[in-house]
């Protein structure tokens, strides 16, 4: 059987989801964008919001909308109008992960049963930002079984204009031994980045298989051949799947932490921009991309 409760920690409410034996164990920020705190399955921890360090600079298990990465210097044209957004990294001046990381969702709805809960989430804007002048909605599902979990992600355009967005997730996955620990993706296109992170080619790239992690710093983005990721460590191993065809990766590894962020995404670094991944959605239409995080070892 699974339960629910909620808390309340310095002004933050949270969500707990668990099992009786707490071997399953989700933990969500309402306050930070609606993201998935922690995560743990069958007593292991799977997911991390890599405190002490602050959620500001890490952007830890957000939903990235309606940019995934990075606007270069936070401008942009669309349909022959430009806008800035604020450029939120101050050190290279890029607007960075969207605008809903750090928003107040509200619960909508909550299903509890013995074998798994949802949990659906809303935000929703009307009064338009000055770099994204929309009104839009957004929801998300999260669906928590013993050894899984979904997000399912939903954006409607409220606006009479239709509008450019990229979607993505920011999730840290804790590796306790990365001399242990191997990604496993296909890809043959790499994008290379200049000093900023912005976005500056496509190259020909084919990853290793397995592709081992001892030694290695991430800061890459790929366009991948499928929409499966698998990431096998010393005491876990996990698969992650897209609902979208077209699918791109983002894979980060902090300096000095247990972690590595597999950001699955719709676009790129400057997809406003070089429009690779860009998408469009018109008034009172609706996009909606699931994720599924498998737990198999």
């Amino acid at each position: 059987m699974f339960n629910v409760y909620h808390y309340e920690k310095k002004k933050e409410e949270f969500v707990v989801i668990s099992n009786n034996s707490k071997s399953t164990k989700a933990e969500i920020s309402l306050h930070k964008g609606g993201s998935l705190s922690n995560l743990i399955i069958n007593h292991k921890k799977i997911i991390t919001d890599l405190e002490p360090l602050a959620y500001e600079k890490t952007y830890a298990s957000s939903i990235l909308f309606p940019f995934a990465n990075r606007v270069n210097y936070g401008n942009y044209s669309f349909l022959g109008k430009n806008y800035q957004l604020d450029c939120n990294e101050k050190e290279n001046q890029n607007a960075l992960h969207g605008l809903i990381y750090d928003k107040k969702f509200k619960i909508i709805n909550e299903i509890i049963n013995e074998n798994y809960v949802e949990i659906k989430l809303l935000y929703e804007i009307t009064n338009a930002h000055k770099g994204f002048p929309h009104s839009f909605k957004i929801e998300l599902s999260y669906e928590i079984h013993e050894s899984s979990l979904k997000i399912n992600v939903s954006i409607s355009n409220l606006g009479n204009e239709i509008f450019p967005f990229t979607v993505g997730w920011h999730p840290y996955f804790h590796i306790d031994d990365f001399n242990k620990s191997e990604l496993i993706f296909d890809s043959k296109k790499r994008l290379d980045s200049n000093k900023r992170n912005i976005t500056t080619k496509i190259s020909n790239f084919k990853t290793p298989k397995p592709w081992k992690l001892n030694n290695l710093n991430f800061d890459d983005a790929f366009i991948i051949s499928n929409n499966k990721i698998g990431l096998k460590t010393n005491y876990y191993t996990m698969n992650l799947t897209s609902s979208e065809k077209d699918n791109f990766l983002q894979i980060y590894t902090p300096k000095n932490t247990n972690a590595i962020a597999i950001e699955p995404m719709t676009g790129v670094s400057d997809s406003f921009n070089n429009e690779i991944g860009l998408k469009q959605l018109k008034p009172n239409n609706e996009y909606r991309i699931g994720w599924l995080l498998e737990v198999v070892s």
